[in-house]
């Protein structure tokens, strides 16, 4: 049994066993400029800031077939708020609904910076301005690949929608621009002397 299937039973028992107004909330990936980690977002901007910036040369990443729903961190607390004051504890999940492949995400996080993709097969890219040389700027790197993970994964979230009106109000261009933006500052910093760890 998973620690969040776990936890959502230890919640709905305290409820029924103790009377507290307990509910669940599951969030789908939550992401921000905040959000560090190995995680994929955050690990393909920290990629197209190094590779912009000139620290590294390729970003690796397993499948890029996988699809995955989520949104904006402050989306998700903002809404939050909404299910605590509730008058009766009810089970909710929140998502925007919308999945995004992994090679839509690379794709769209390059072109925050003016960059174009041209693909060459299914595991392996390259930068459009590097045709010539026919280098690889994104490869398919077999260690990346997780097999317990789920290639699908989209929630719904028409009962938050019914109840209290559940809407993302920052779209997924604006959360790719403000997560792309803020590792092309932190690059800006590492260039004035600071080591950079590859992403």
């Amino acid at each position: 049994m998973s620690g969040k299937t776990a936890l959502t039973i230890s919640v709905t028992g305290q409820d029924g066993a103790y009377g507290m107004h307990a509910s669940n909330w599951i969030l789908f990936n939550q992401e921000s400029p905040l959000r560090g980690g190995t995680s994929v977002p955050p690990k393909i901007t920290c990629g197209v800031a190094a590779i912009t910036r000139g620290f590294q040369n390729h970003l690796r990443l397993g499948t890029l077939s996988a699809q995955q729903d989520g949104g904006h961190a402050s989306d998700y607390v903002d809404e939050n708020w909404c299910i605590l004051p509730q008058d009766e504890p009810e089970d909710y999940v929140l998502a925007p609904g919308e999945c995004q492949t992994v090679r839509d995400v690379v794709e769209r996080f390059f072109e925050i910076t003016g960059t174009s993709l041209e693909w060459d097969g299914n595991d392996v890219e390259k930068f459009d301005r590097r045709k010539r040389s026919g280098e690889a700027i994104i490869v398919f790197d077999p260690s990346h690949f997780r097999p317990t993970k789920v290639d699908f994964s989209q929630g719904c979230a028409d009962k938050a929608r019914d109840k209290f009106g559940w809407q993302p109000k920052i779209s997924l261009d604006c959360l790719v621009a403000e997560m792309v933006e803020a590792d092309l500052a932190s690059a800006r910093q590492a260039m004035k002397g600071t080591l950079h760890a590859e992403c």
